[in-house]
C-alpha cells in the first residue's frame, strides 16, 4: 500500500494482515483475502425423516424411517446422542424431545428405534415429520432442500484409462483455480470412472495423484488395481454419485459450504 496511490476495492474475507518496516522506515501492509462470492455458497438442509410407526404418548420410544444418507452413513454418524428432535412441527401436537440412545445400524438400514430421555406428551401417527430444530418461524424441514445439493467433484478424462492399466490423465476439477487436485482427491479415495458416459462405469480406489498446484490443467491419477473397462477421453472421473449412471456434471453448480 502506497500513500497517494489509486484506491483499490476488493470484496472478500480477510484471512491475514502482515505489517513490515524497512530500514528506511518505509511501512508496508499486506492483506491476504479470499473472494466473497455469495452466489456460490451452499446452504445446508435440515436433518429430517418420518415416523415408521406410531409413537404413543406416555412412552419413550420412536421408530423412524432411514435418514436420506442411510446408504452411506450409519444412523449414529448423522444423529448424535443427545440430539434434540422436533416431532410434528407446526401442528397442535408439536413437541421437542431429546434422544437418549441411538441404536446400532448397518449401511442401508430401513428403520431405527430411538429411545428418548422422557415420555411423549402426544401420540404421533406413522408418517409424522421428525426433524432437528429449525430456525425461528420455520416449520417445514424441506425448506432448504433445493439449495442443499452438494456438487460432485469431477474431472474429464484426457488420456489413459484403458482396460488392464491403472492410471488415467484428467483435466482440472471445478475448484482447480483455488486448490491442488490432492486437496480434493488423494490416497484411499474411491472414485467412479465413466458415470453417465460412453464407457462402462466402474469404481476404483486411488493409490496416488500427481503433484499439482492451483491453476493446474491436468493431473495423473494412479489406482490400486488395473481397470476392468476402457474409459474414453471425454468421460469423467468423479465422486460416487447417489444415483448410479448419473453424469456428475449435472451436480456441478454448488460446491462450497456455509450456513
Amino acid at each position: 500500500m502506497c500513500l497517494g496511490a489509486p484506491s483499490t476495492t476488493l470484496d472478500g474475507f480477510i484471512q491475514r494482515i502482515v505489517w513490515t518496516w524497512s530500514a528506511k522506515n518505509d511501512v508496508f501492509v499486506e492483506y491476504q483475502a479470499s473472494p466473497a462470492d455469495l452466489v456460490n455458497y451452499w446452504r445446508i438442509g435440515a436433518l429430517y425423516t418420518t415416523l415408521s410407526a406410531q409413537a404413543n404418548s406416555g412412552q419413550a420410544n420412536a421408530t423412524i424411517n432411514a435418514l436420506p444418507d442411510a446408504a452411506r452413513n450409519k444412523l449414529a454418524q448423522s444423529m448424535p446422542q443427545s440430539q434434540v428432535l422436533w416431532f410434528e412441527p407446526g401442528t397442535a401436537r408439536f413437541e421437542a424431545v431429546t434422544v437418549q440412545t441411538i441404536p446400532s445400524t448397518s449401511l442401508g438400514y430401513a428403520t431405527a428405534t430411538l429411545t428418548m430421555t422422557g415420555n411423549f406428551a402426544f401420540t404421533h401417527p406413522a408418517g409424522s415429520v421428525v426433524c432437528e430444530p429449525l430456525q425461528t418461524g420455520v416449520t417445514d424441514p424441506t425448506t432448504w432442500d433445493a439449495s442443499s445439493v452438494l456438487g460432485a467433484s469431477y474431472a474429464p478424462i484426457l488420456s489413459g484409462g484403458a482396460a488392464g492399466t491403472n492410471s488415467v490423465t484428467v483435466g482440472p476439477l471445478p475448484d482447480a483455480a483455488y486448490n491442488a487436485l490432492g486437496q480434493t482427491w488423494n490416497t484411499g479415495d474411491t472414485v467412479v470412472l465413466s458415470s453417465g458416459g460412453a464407457g462402462t462405469a466402474e469404481t476404483a480406489t486411488i493409490q496416488s495423484v500427481s503433484t499439482t498446484y492451483p491453476g493446474y490443467t491436468s493431473a495423473v491419477i494412479t489406482f490400486t488395481a488395473n481397470l476392468a473397462n476402457s474409459h474414453p477421453a471425454g468421460d469423467y472421473v468423479s465422486d460416487q454419485v447417489l444415483v448410479a449412471g448419473t453424469n456428475p456434471a449435472t451436480f456441478a453448480p454448488t460446491t462450497r459450504v456455509t450456513y
